[in-house]
């Protein structure tokens, strides 16, 4: 006795109704032009590599020697091998000079020069380094920079003077070179002390002064701060407020029917 499976039936007539139906009824399917392919994912269409759209066809992409196709649909429609360089339409080799190498970026030539050289015209100049003064990184510019203790001037490097009570610093400003130590400050290019009053201290940055708490800073000097009645000491210390509903007249808290 043959057993049938309900499941297997099933299937069966799926698979009838799938091979009778016709697929996309009443719908040609679209015709492609030549060297073209159909998007997989959207309607439409689009060239085959080495093609590009030319009125509503695929015309093919005259490729010169030494390049390849690089899938642009904008330019040219391809770009020259490593060590060619695009010139008036074709590929031309890129003629490195000594101590050049070929170039990965986009660079005009299609080659560098090596650490220690510049560009001048077509061909690596060695970088001159002063005295006192050290290759650096850089590209552009003089590709060096002068060692600790000397500032660039000219083609050279020349030592920095830095005055008494003073120090080395590449980061002050004015391009001095040098800051002043803690508790002097810059003065008719030296460090000149700061004079610290009576009943002040120096502050953390080591240039000024400040008043201590009590006291409020009068040109040089720390005078003490006299406050008037319904008035207090500020946070600051250096200044005084006046107490709620006061308010501050002159040297004085008035209330405020007093202010009419």
């Amino acid at each position: 006795m043959t057993i049938r499976h309900p499941w297997r039936s099933g299937v069966s007539a799926i698979l009838a109704i799938a091979i009778s139906a016709p697929a996309f009824a009443g719908q040609p399917a679209p015709s492609l032009p030549a060297n073209a392919v159909a998007r997989p994912y959207s309607d439409g269409w689009s060239c085959r590599r080495g093609f590009r759209e030319v009125d509503g066809g695929c015309a093919a992409i005259n490729l010169p020697a030494n390049a390849v196709f690089n899938g642009s649909s904008y330019g040219s429609g391809w770009e020259c091998r490593r060590g060619y360089r695009e010139v008036r339409g074709a590929c031309e080799p890129v003629t490195v000079p000594e101590h050049g190498f070929l170039s990965d970026g986009y660079s005009r030539d299609g080659w560098e020069c090596e650490r220690g050289f510049f560009k001048q015209d077509q061909s690596c100049s060695p970088v001159v380094v002063p005295a006192n003064a050290f290759l650096s990184d850089a590209q552009y510019g003089r590709s060096w920079e002068c060692n600790r203790g000397y500032t660039a001037q000219g083609s050279g490097c020349v030592a920095i003077a830095v005055p008494a009570n003073g120090y080395l610093d590449t980061a002050a400003g004015g391009g001095r070179g040098w800051s002043c130590e803690r508790g002097f400050r810059p003065a008719d290019g030296g460090c000149a002390p700061v004079e610290v009053p009576t009943n002040g201290f120096l502050e953390a940055n080591g240039r000024d002064w400040r008043c201590n708490r009590g006291y409020g800073r009068a040109g040089g000097r720390c005078e003490m701060i006299r406050i008037p009645e319904h008035a207090f000491l500020s946070a600051s210390g250096n200044s005084w407020s006046c107490e709620p509903p006061y308010n501050r007249r002159g040297e004085k808290c008035m209330a405020a029917e007093d202010n009419r």
